[in-house]
């Protein structure tokens, strides 16, 4: 998710004209074409939010980063 929403946000400022869906296949193509040492920073972001919620439920993130 949190791949998602960064390379969203890239792509959506450098191409306007793409809609919302290929926008979504062009990060889905950058997740399967990342190495394991660039999706790490995203991996470890997600691990340390899911210990912040403490196991009460799901987490509920901000829209902004």
């Amino acid at each position: 998710m949190w791949f998602s929403r960064h390379h969203r946000a890239i792509l959506r400022t450098k191409n306007r004209e793409m809609s919302f869906s290929d926008i979504g296949k062009a990060v889905g193509v950058l997740w399967k074409s990342a190495t394991d040492e660039q999706k790490r920073p995203f991996d470890d972001l997600s691990a340390e939010v899911c210990v912040t919620c403490n196991g009460f439920g799901p987490c509920y993130l901000p829209l902004i980063l």
